[in-house]
C-alpha cells in the first residue's frame, strides 16, 4: 500500500500561497489587456492606459513571458 505523504510545512504553505497569488495577476493583466482593447475602441485612450499602467506595475518579475510583453507592448501602443 501506498500512502502519500502531504507537505504543510510554513514555507511550503507560503509558496502554495505565493504561486496562486502570481497565477491570479497573471489573468488580470490578460483580462485588463482585453478590457483595455475594448476601452481603446471605444475612444477612451486615457482610462485604458491608465487602468493597464496601473496593473502592469504589479509585476516586477517575469518580463520576458508573453503575457507580460504582450501587456507591455498594448501599454506602449496606447502611450504613442
Amino acid at each position: 500500500m501506498v500512502v502519500a505523504a502531504t507537505v504543510k510545512s510554513p514555507r511550503a504553505t507560503k509558496l502554495r500561497k505565493t504561486v496562486y497569488g502570481m497565477i491570479g495577476e497573471v489573468r488580470g493583466l490578460r483580462s485588463a489587456c482585453t478590457s483595455v482593447s475594448s476601452l481603446d475602441s471605444q475612444g477612451k485612450r486615457d482610462e485604458a492606459r491608465t487602468m493597464l499602467a496601473e496593473i502592469y506595475r504589479w509585476f516586477t518579475e517575469g518580463c520576458d513571458t508573453a503575457d507580460l510583453r504582450d501587456g507591455k507592448a498594448l501599454l506602449d501602443e496606447l502611450s504613442a
